[in-house]
């Protein structure tokens, strides 16, 4: 296409004739005021034109500029921060939904590029170091009045004006819609946060964004067992894992009963709720007002529990005459020591398995990306970490013990953080011209939020770090109501568990609720000290109905149990017809 090679020519040599490298760049492109329509009547170099003034004129000002900074970082001496580099591409919240009269803008080009932005936001990591931190966002501009906008609505079928809701005269679109003045510093100004999606304060773009999980229909899972049973009728074989019975008793007993998708989902924390793994570990935060909830971590017969660790250097007296092979204590190094030669910490533990203790594992900074105080963080700088790393956690690794990473945050800045880190830590090692990296056999994984969130920040660990084992030591979805809660819970859970790149996780929960930090619902222990229904699916168990927040058992059957209830019910009522 000779149009996008004139792009690429152009985009280029504007970089080379800048007096000086820039650090962030901005990819406005677009415009849609002739390439509205539908299919049938839209011409061919329609779709040509969207795709150079939208993707085309993005992806080389990309390219270009990344070839000069990964250039100017080979050349470049460590700085004591990293440099912050950033490509910012400008979508439109029209890529986010399908819209009929936007196709060769939204649907073609737009989708492109905010391809091209998501795929880029990892590839970007691989370029991250000491010297540079690369960021690429992508801003999600909702309809805001200008000059092209009013001439795009001359052209706009009155379809799309309905469905947008831009039927309206000047006067009334002014009630509606801010001109480029007003939001255009907005989302500046949002994109200081350096996360990837960036929008105006309005609700609508926030709203499309997060239900954008993708346009297409989707398949619920009545459908699924449906067609699976047509296939496999006369097999009589069962389609879900095995550690799913009720479905699989669903599916091979009654293969001509519909269920409505709402019934299997509601259904699907019992399955889920019923798995038990050896990667599943405690996170042990004692509260010394009720010492007696130590015991339930280690009494509940058939718990998969196989370790844990306190953010301590020591076992834990409830626990320290358990042996390794039982419940593996996990040490930690939880923050730099004042003194940047104490080796305290690696003497403890040489003490310890001279001892006769099998320590396997250590874990090191927590949250060293983070201000010290309520949220947990050690702040540590890289360089002070390399140092201490050095000198308290590598030589373990001498002893058969495997090291992991720092645990950073959940926030942005936790790869890069770690990627300094490796760098500082590769240039101690290093001597005689002889390049040389730092040990290390797995990574720390923290993370608050919903699971889509958590899912994509394993695949940034993943891209930056291939083929290293993860542990996720801290995860939660925070101040949520109860079901959303145990949502997260179940899905999180039966994802870890089938991830052969997770070799552990341990829930952040292990307290009761009056002593929560991460929301009331988010807790294995009720305010008595009882099993939540979270608490005791992740000790192996079924739901117990305690209400978290109650100081007795609830008297009433919990969601699950109700689910279990009415597939019960309609399954029977099913055999008696």
């Amino acid at each position: 296409m000779a149009g996008a090679a004139d792009l690429r020519g152009k985009a280029h040599s504007l970089l080379d004739s800048q007096p000086e490298m820039p650090d962030i760049l901005y990819c406005v492109a677009g415009g849609t005021s002739t390439e509205l329509g539908f299919l049938l009547d839209l011409e061919p170099q329609v779709f040509e034109r969207c795709m150079n003034n939208n993707y085309y004129s993005s992806v080389y000002p990309a390219q270009a500029v990344l070839k000069r900074w990964t250039k100017d970082d080979e050349n470049a001496e460590t700085p004591p921060s990293p440099r912050l580099r950033k490509i910012i591409f400008v979508n439109s919240s029209a890529s986010l939904v399908p819209v009929p009269g936007y196709l060769a803008y939204s649907e073609a080009a737009k989708a492109a590029q905010r391809a091209l932005a998501d795929t880029l936001r990892l590839e970007a990591m691989r370029y991250s170091g000491p010297k540079s931190t690369y960021i690429v966002q992508c801003i999600f501009a909702h309809n805001y009045i200008t000059p092209t906008f009013l001439e795009e609505q001359k052209n706009k079928p009155e379809l799309t004006k309905r469905i947008e809701q831009t039927s309206g005269d000047l006067a009334a679109l002014e009630k509606d819609f801010p001109y480029a003045h007003k939001t255009a510093p907005e989302m500046v100004a949002a994109a200081s946060s350096n996360d990837f999606a960036v929008m105006d304060k309005r609700l609508g773009p926030q709203v499309l964004w997060a239900n954008a999980i993708a346009s297409s229909p989707k398949r619920g899972w009545a459908s699924v067992i449906e067609k699976h049973q047509d296939n496999r009728r006369d097999q009589r074989q069962p389609f879900f894992h095995d550690r799913s019975p009720l479905y699989a008793f669903i599916a091979i007993r009654f293969p001509a009963m519909r269920l409505s998708s709402a019934v299997l989902t509601a259904a699907l924390p019992l399955a889920c709720a019923q798995t038990s793994s050896p990667k599943r570990g405690l996170v042990f935060v004692p509260d010394p007002r009720w010492p007696e909830d130590a015991a339930v971590w280690t009494s509940q017969p058939g718990s998969p529990l196989t370790w844990y660790y306190n953010y301590e250097w020591e076992p834990s007296a409830e626990f320290a005459g358990l042996p390794q092979e039982d419940f593996e204590f996990v040490p930690m190094l939880w923050g730099a020591p004042e003194d940047e030669d104490d080796a305290s910490f690696r003497e403890s533990i040489e003490a310890q398995i001279d001892a006769g203790r099998d320590i396997r594992h250590v874990l090191a900074f927590n949250e060293p990306d983070g201000p010290q105080g309520q949220s947990g963080g050690s702040a540590v700088d890289p360089a002070t970490a390399a140092r201490v790393w050095i000198r308290n956690i590598e030589p373990l690794a001498d002893r058969g013990v495997k090291l992991g990473l720092p645990a950073c945050t959940g926030g942005w800045g936790g790869i890069p953080w770690l990627q300094q880190f490796l760098g500082n830590c590769s240039e101690l090692v290093s001597s005689g011209g002889e390049g040389r990296n730092c040990t290390y056999d797995f990574v720390n994984i923290h993370w608050y939020g919903n699971f889509e969130g958590l899912a994509s920040h394993m695949g940034s660990y993943s891209a930056a770090f291939p083929n290293i084992t993860q542990w996720i030591t801290e995860y939660n979805f925070d101040n949520q109501d109860l079901p959303t809660t145990q949502e997260f819970f179940n899905m999180s859970s039966e994802y870890f568990d089938r991830m052969d790149s997770v070799g552990r996780y341990s829930y952040f929960g292990s307290f009761r609720s009056e002593a929560s930090n991460v929301g009331p619902n988010a807790v294995m222990l009720s305010n008595d000290g009882q099993l939540t229904d979270i608490g005791s699916w992740y000790l192996g168990g079924s739901a117990t109905g305690v209400d978290p927040q109650s100081s007795a058992a609830a008297a009433w059957l919990s969601p699950v149990s109700f689910a279990v209830a009415l597939v019960v019910g309609i399954i029977l009522m099913e055999a008696l017809h």
